[in-house]
């Protein structure tokens, strides 16, 4: 066997030279800076969309009256669409695919910037607001760049990036937060069930997946009993500082939970 007695490590490298050798390209992973840009971008538009025009509305009036403008609703479909479209090509690979969802969004985010907009009433160089959005958008644009040019990572796309960052307090952090967003592990699930080639329904996919998350929260659980073993087993008091940096926050949190719709209601 060619690669007997060579480490796991070695042999991965092998794997990613010749891919490398054989396509061209030697493929790296951008996907979660990518999908960050696109939410960057998915956020300011939500809260300052009625600022890249002459409306001056934001998002709190707009709350506050149950009633969103059309545009903005558009816009924001036309966003999670790029967002579903750029999952779909780095699941699959597929580099043609990802080569027209850069084109359709340059094209159409600059002849929106440029040409829409400016028929509204306003200009690009007086409007800062849209040049922070064009700046968020540039970022992704260059990011999408990079990923035609470098190719995609073969194999990074079967899990998920917090799991592959090690058992640490910041992707404890993380991974509880990527777990408890509603409908994220559903729809990321689904999505993959989606484009994968597998003798599994889609509730098999689930479960396995399910199984595949909980085996991870075990794991940053024993980690974090390993962590802090003193307090955890009892030859410590809790630190004041947990207290005040979790206990605090996380009860005005709810506080401020139960009190928001009221306040944002209130006439």
């Amino acid at each position: 066997n060619e690669y007997e007695g060579t480490s796991p490590i070695s042999f991965r490298q092998d794997q990613h030279d010749f891919r490398a050798e054989v396509v061209g390209k030697p493929g790296v992973d951008l996907y979660t800076y990518t999908f960050f840009s696109q939410v960057s971008v998915l956020v300011f538009t939500v809260f300052f969309y009625g600022h890249f025009t002459n409306a001056r509305s934001n998002f709190v009036e707009d709350l506050d009256h149950n009633q969103f403008s059309g545009s903005l609703v558009l816009c924001l479909i036309v966003a999670v669409s790029f967002m579903i479209m750029e999952r779909v090509a780095y699941f699959l690979e597929s580099i043609p695919l990802k080569l027209l969802i850069h084109y359709i969004s340059v094209i159409s985010m600059h002849w929106y910037i440029f040409v829409t907009v400016p028929l509204k009433g306003t200009t690009f160089a007086s409007n800062s607001y849209l040049q922070i959005w064009y700046l968020l958008l540039c970022i992704y644009f260059a990011l999408s760049a990079a990923q035609l040019r470098h190719g995609y990572l073969q194999g990074s796309q079967m899990s998920v990036w917090i799991m592959r960052m090690g058992t640490k307090w910041p992707n404890r952090a993380m991974f509880s937060v990527y777990m408890n967003i509603p409908f994220l592990f559903e729809m990321r699930s689904m999505l993959d069930w989606i484009c994968t080639k597998t003798s599994l329904d889609l509730f098999m996919w689930l479960t396995l997946e399910r199984l595949y998350h909980n085996l991870f929260m075990n794991r940053l659980e024993m980690a974090y009993r390993g962590e802090w073993k003193e307090i955890l087993s009892g030859e410590a008091k809790v630190p004041s500082s947990w207290k005040y940096m979790i206990g605090m926050p996380s009860f005005f949190g709810i506080i401020l939970v139960l009190l928001l719709p009221i306040v944002l209601f209130s006439s």
